[in-house]
């Protein structure tokens, strides 16, 4: 599951925000992110596309240990594009769906505690997966 908050600013047919969330896709991380939305027509309900594009914070639990070894994982590049439907419900809310790609880098690192070779592996996760959003906005 994923949840988000964006908050921003509209212009004509045009939105620009930025926005935080749980991205609990196989790592736990919490993308930081700006959102770009165009809107198709300046009508009750419309078509849009969506951009968000930023970075990602790991969650404490990420990081692990055992008696041999310890685990580090950074986050990296995220992203999610797609398309939507908005429907006006009010004067100034709106209900959306969207369909849309989510990409997401991160890199686990695992280091030896009780060797005595200095020994680390990384492993470079680039995680792609289909998006399905519900929203409201106000």
């Amino acid at each position: 599951y994923t949840v988000q908050t964006i908050n921003g600013v509209n212009y004509k047919n045009w939105f620009l925000g930025a926005g935080i969330g749980i991205d609990n896709y196989f790592i736990k991380s919490y993308p930081l992110f700006v959102s770009l939305r165009k809107d198709f027509l300046l009508k009750k309900n419309s078509w849009f596309l969506y951009a968000d594009a930023g970075g990602q914070i790991m969650g404490n639990d990420e990081n692990e240990s055992t008696e041999f070894w310890e685990y580090s994982t950074t986050g990296g590049f995220y992203m999610d594009a797609g398309i939507g439907y908005r429907l006006k419900t009010t004067k100034k809310a709106v209900v959306f769906f969207s369909l849309g790609n989510t990409l997401k880098n991160i890199n686990k690192t695992e280091y030896s505690v009780e060797s005595p070779l200095d020994y680390s592996t990384t492993t470079a996760y680039k995680l792609s997966r289909i998006s399905f959003r519900m929203g409201y906005q106000f």
